[in-house]
């Protein structure tokens, strides 16, 4: 059988609770995770099958627009939390693979077109970029970038979605 528990995060507030994000865990210990609208109850991402043969695989992010049209997901195949985003049209199932990598977060913006997503400097390990990206665009906007080392960022979205938020925040300064 399966053991279901919820996804730590904002599942339940995706796209105003009309989704809920699961991961399954079975028997030997693989890992598949279920996005669906609770209306219709579909699978849209299965990790076993996505993983393939690939000796590592994980995803990080999960986020539905606004909308429910689109899914936003982040995976990394390294083993060192590389993650690459990837947004899927949850109407025609046709995926856009690798929009943007060492992604660290995703929010989307009321526009249901328009991903905020946050990235990781290569060196420090840590969220210092904040871009802006329209799905079906290659242009991306660099909004903010942390020029301190000791400092990293991070978005979120209130649950009414009336706007995103960077945050800015020190682990060591005081």
């Amino acid at each position: 059988g399966l053991l279901r528990r919820e996804l730590a995060g904002d599942a339940g507030a995706l796209a105003d609770e009309l989704w809920n994000v699961t991961l399954l865990l079975d028997k030997l210990g693989l890992y598949t995770m279920e996005v669906y609208q609770k209306r219709r109850e579909e699978v849209m991402l299965d990790l076993n099958a996505m993983a393939g043969g690939l000796p590592f695989f994980d995803v990080a992010d999960a986020e539905v627009s606004p909308d429910g049209r689109w899914l936003a997901y982040t995976t990394d195949t390294t083993g060192f939390r590389q993650f690459v985003l990837h947004v899927k049209d949850l109407r025609t199932g046709r995926l856009t693979e690798g929009i943007a990598e060492r992604v660290t977060g995703v929010v989307w913006a009321n526009d249901n077109r328009t991903l905020f997503y946050t990235q990781e400097d290569e060196v420090a390990k840590r969220s210092w970029r904040c871009w802006r990206v329209r799905v079906g665009e290659t242009k991306h906007d660099l909004l903010y970038e942390e020029p301190d080392a000791l400092y990293s960022l991070w978005l979120e979205r209130p649950l009414d979605g009336a706007f995103v938020q960077l945050n800015i925040a020190s682990k060591e300064a005081t």
